[in-house]
């Protein structure tokens, strides 16, 4: 019997999200890729909260990509307050580009 795939990490919540929108100040400058990654995972779910349909797998960074930005974020210091939503909103990108609604409930 077939079932359906469902994300298990928490949603990202609209006070969530302008928390994270709110630490991209406060993220490094060095190196700059880190920064943009972070910026750019942002934007993509900024943009699939506020319009969905918007959101396709061509406008997503690729898996290559992906892969590099969850690398930078390991770079963050695992006790410092970035690397936990850097990673939440990698995930949020990765579910999206493999098919599945993250804002979906369960």
């Amino acid at each position: 019997m077939p079932f359906a795939a469902r994300c298990i990490a928490p949603p990202i919540t609209s006070e969530k999200l302008a928390a994270y929108g709110g630490m991209l100040d406060s993220l490094p400058d060095s190196p700059r890729a880190l920064k943009d990654s972070f910026r750019t995972c942002l934007a993509i779910v900024q943009q699939h909260k506020a319009q969905p349909e918007t959101v396709t797998k061509e406008s997503l960074p690729s898996q290559h990509d992906r892969n590099v930005m969850g690398t930078q974020f390991d770079s963050l210091p695992s006790s410092g307050p970035h690397r936990d939503p850097a990673f939440h909103l990698l995930w949020y990108v990765n579910e999206l580009a493999v098919g599945r609604n993250p804002s979906a409930e369960a």
